[in-house]
């Protein structure tokens, strides 16, 4: 089920529809910052239906090895880099 999130990050605040936080952050890394920026971000989110916790997402574009081409309509889109997103959460054990 796909939830609304809060994005809260120092060039992205935004809401969005995501199945899960961490999907939220990688979809707000590729909304919000310039193809040039392939740095990583720190991004937290925040469930929008409650006072959850803020969870903090390393979110980075890698360069992928094998680039793809995806027909889209007439034209053939050609994917170099792909979203990588690590919690910066603290496991409970």
């Amino acid at each position: 089920m796909k939830e609304y999130y809060n994005v809260i990050s120092p060039k992205c605040d935004s809401i969005l529809h995501s199945s899960s936080p961490a999907s939220a952050a990688a979809k707000a890394f590729t909304q919000c910052y310039s193809k040039k920026s392939k740095r990583s971000k720190v991004i937290s989110v925040q469930r929008r239906s409650g006072n959850d916790k803020i969870m903090k997402y390393r979110v980075s574009a890698v360069k992928n090895p094998s680039s793809q081409m995806i027909p889209r309509g007439n034209k053939m889109i050609h994917f170099d880099y792909r979203t990588k997103v690590k919690s910066l959460n603290k496991s409970k054990k």
